[in-house]
C-alpha cells in the first residue's frame, strides 16, 4: 500500500518526507512500513525522516550504475541544519538593498546615516536591513558613545558577494 502511493505520488530520487505522508495509518506503522521498504531496497534512507525512491531503470549485475556516485553525494553533503543555514545566508545575498549595505562597507565603516546618504534611502530603512544582516552575522557594529558604526563581519562576506558577482559578469560575457 505505502510502495505504490510513493510510486504514485513522488518521482525517483525525489525527497519524500515521512511527516508528509498523508495515509490512514498510525505513525509507528508508518515507520514499520517504511523500514520494510528500506530493508527491500525499494526505497533509501537520506536522513532521519526523509527517504527517497532510488533510480533503478539502468542495472549492472543489479545494482544501480549511479550507486558509487550517489553514495559518495551522501557523504559529501552537509547536514540539512547546516545547509538550512547555508540557505540563510544566500536569503542575505537575494536582496538588492542588503547587498548595496555591503558593497559600502567594502571599505569602511560606516554609520546609518552614511550608508543612508550612499545609498539615497532613510536612516529607518537602513536601519532594519542593517538589523537582518546583524542578525544573519554579516555585519557587526562597534559602538563609540551615542554613535554605531557598521563594518562586514568578515572577510568571507567579500568574497560571496565577489565570487557571485564574477558568475553573473562571466554568463553576461557569454564564456
Amino acid at each position: 500500500m505505502l510502495y505504490e502511493y510513493l510510486k504514485l505520488n513522488y518521482l525517483p530520487n525525489e525527497p519524500i518526507f515521512v511527516s508528509d505522508i498523508d495515509l490512514p495509518v498510525t505513525n509507528g506503522n508508518l515507520r514499520r512500513m517504511f523500514k520494510v521498504l528500506c530493508d527491500s531496497g525499494k526505497i533509501e534512507r537520506f536522513d532521519k525522516g526523509v527517504y527517497y525512491i532510488p533510480k533503478q531503470s539502468r542495472l549492472k549485475g543489479g545494482v544501480p550504475l549511479g550507486t558509487d556516485a550517489v553514495v559518495r553525494a551522501k557523504n559529501n553533503t552537509p547536514d540539512l541544519d547546516i545547509l538550512f543555514s547555508l540557505a540563510e545566508l544566500f536569503k542575505m545575498f537575494g536582496d538588492t538593498t542588503r547587498i548595496r549595505i555591503m558593497c559600502a562597507l567594502f571599505e569602511n565603516e560606516l554609520c546609518v546615516c552614511d550608508i543612508a546618504e550612499v545609498l539615497g534611502m532613510g536612516q529607518s530603512a537602513v536601519s532594519h536591513q542593517l538589523r537582518l544582516l546583524r542578525t544573519a552575522n554579516l555585519v557587526k557594529v562597534r559602538r563609540d558613545g551615542k554613535s554605531s558604526f557598521y563594518s562586514l563581519d568578515d572577510e568571507h562576506i567579500q568574497k560571496i558577494y565577489e565570487l557571485g558577482l564574477d558568475h553573473i559578469l562571466e554568463k553576461r560575457k557569454g564564456t
